[in-house]
């Protein structure tokens, strides 16, 4: 079996023996009352948090991306000509068939 390890000194210190929850210092009336506001607060949190997420959506749904159009692009004749092979230009130049 494996153990952790143990360290080979005691740590020496106060136990936290006296703390004390705030709650525990409330009589039930006041606990009950605590409880109720804090729940209130959280629902209020998640609605304003629900509210924020809907409102960001929404707004990306506004924003419509436009498509691209494949534009083809307007070269000269002399990119054409610096491009092309040799065998390409003579082809052009005696309108001979390609094979």
């Amino acid at each position: 079996m494996c153990s952790t390890p143990r360290p080979k000194q005691k740590v020496k210190g106060k136990p936290y023996s006296n703390v004390v929850s705030i709650l525990a210092s409330l009589d039930s009336e006041a606990r009950m009352k605590f409880t109720q506001r804090a729940n209130q607060a959280s629902i209020h949190r998640g609605e304003i948090k629900a509210q924020e997420h809907a409102k960001q959506v929404s707004q990306k749904a506004l924003v419509i991306p436009k498509p691209n159009k494949a534009k083809k692009l307007q070269r000269s004749w002399l990119y054409w000509l610096l491009s092309a092979s040799i065998s390409d230009i003579f082809r052009h130049f005696f309108h001979l068939q390609k094979k």
